[in-house]
């Protein structure tokens, strides 16, 4: 039913003006109480669009190309080089972002293993049924070991032979020993041991306690161990610090606090509860509490530099509108405005002026003249009808 003015219109009829349909590379914002377009870009292929001081605008961060992926920095989007991956290449983790490492396809003759975090592959054969895959030096190979009956079988310097070993009963694995095989003792590893491989392929018992409760499991060069961190009692809270757990002090936060992030970590910060006649805003990010008066009928809340408090505005009466002066509310006069009037701002009162209907690609505003028309598009707003 309202029609935007600009502050430099002043009495007179109206008029329809040029607003433009916002084309591609604009959108529509409000300034001072009407619309208008403002620049920010299509955004292309290579930008994004932020919010920029309460407007659009777009910012750069690539299209991020097939070796690039699309990380936050400070905010905003960039991209940061890990290559596509090539069929004889692997993706790891590089402090922090993805790099690819070269690990070849393993025709069938070889098999994958780790060298130095990255993978390669290494020759192993595919050992015929007399043969058996070792390790010699960190790679694969066949020897030959003959079939062997049941309680016989050895390595004698890389190739194998058969000789007796025994059965091995259940509290005991079979190792090498010397080139050879035995029985050692080794225990079916009971609640606080693990089972890890040492020496070439074969496995022991070792402790790892069952980690209490102020203990956590991490893995240590490829086993696991208990690590410290304690059962964070209330007033602390669990965090990571350098790939394990540690509890860092925040206080409970007793009712005059609240709990803020600072510099990665949590503290308590004071506000008071906040009575009746008190709110709570934000000062240069904590809280604090101002007064305000708990805002009788005659007055309402507003924004005053940051904080709230009352204002007078009364009630206003059928006959009058509330408007905005200098960042408070009052009351003015502005009659209802028979059918072919419309309802304006002037000098920060309302009355009505004739303004006829506008067609569809034209809307109305207040000249010092009569009537006259632009070129644009936008539909026009609704009639005003008047007060008996």
């Amino acid at each position: 039913m309202y029609l935007p003015v600009h502050p430099g219109y002043c009495t007179g009829d109206h008029r329809c003006i040029e607003y433009t349909v916002c084309i591609s590379q604009y959108i529509q914002v409000i300034v001072r109480g009407y619309h208008r377009c403002i620049e920010y870009t299509v955004c292309i292929s290579q930008f994004i669009q932020v919010i920029v001081r309460g407007d659009h605008r777009c910012i750069e961060y690539t299209v991020c190309i097939s070796q690039y992926i699309q990380v936050i920095v400070r905010g905003g989007h960039r991209c940061i080089e890990y290559t596509v991956c090539i069929s004889q290449f692997i993706q790891v983790i590089v402090r922090g972002d993805h790099r690819c490492i070269e690990y070849t396809v393993c025709i069938s003759q070889y098999i994958q293993v780790i060298v130095r975090g990255g993978h390669r592959c290494i020759e192993y054969t595919t050992c015929i049924s007399q043969y058996i895959q070792v390790i010699v030096r960190g790679d694969h190979r066949c020897i030959e070991y003959t079939v062997c009956i049941s309680q016989f079988m050895v390595i004698v310097w890389g190739d194998h032979r058969c000789l007796e070993y025994t059965a091995c009963i259940s509290r005991n694995i079979k190792v090498i020993v010397r080139g050879g095989h035995r029985c050692i003792e080794y225990t079916v590893c009971i609640s606080q041991y693990i089972k890890v491989t040492v020496h070439e392929g074969d496995y022991i018992c070792i402790e790892y306690t069952v980690c209490i409760s102020q203990y956590i499991q991490v893995i240590v060069r490829g086993n696991h161990r208990c690590i410290e961190y304690t059962v964070c009692i209330s007033q602390f809270i669990q965090v990571i610090v350098r790939g394990d757990h540690r509890c860092i002090e925040y206080t409970t936060c007793i009712s005059q606090y609240i709990q803020v992030i600072v510099q990665g970590d949590h503290r308590c910060i004071e506000y008071t509860v906040s009575i009746s006649q008190y709110i709570q805003v934000i000062v240069r990010g904590d809280h604090r509490c101002l007064e305000y008066t708990v805002s009788i009928s005659q007055y309402i809340q507003v924004i005053v530099r940051g904080g709230h408090r009352c204002i007078e505005y009364t009630v206003c009466i059928s006959q009058y509108i509330q408007v905005i002066v200098r960042g408070y509310h009052r009351c003015i006069e502005y009659t209802v405005c028979i059918s072919q009037f419309i309802q304006v701002i002037v000098r920060g009162d309302h009355r009505c002026i004739e303004y006829t209907v506008c067609i569809s690609q034209y809307m109305q505003v207040i000249v010092r003249g009569g009537h006259r028309v632009y070129s644009m598009y936008l539909p026009v707003h609704g009639y005003c009808t008047r007060r008996p």
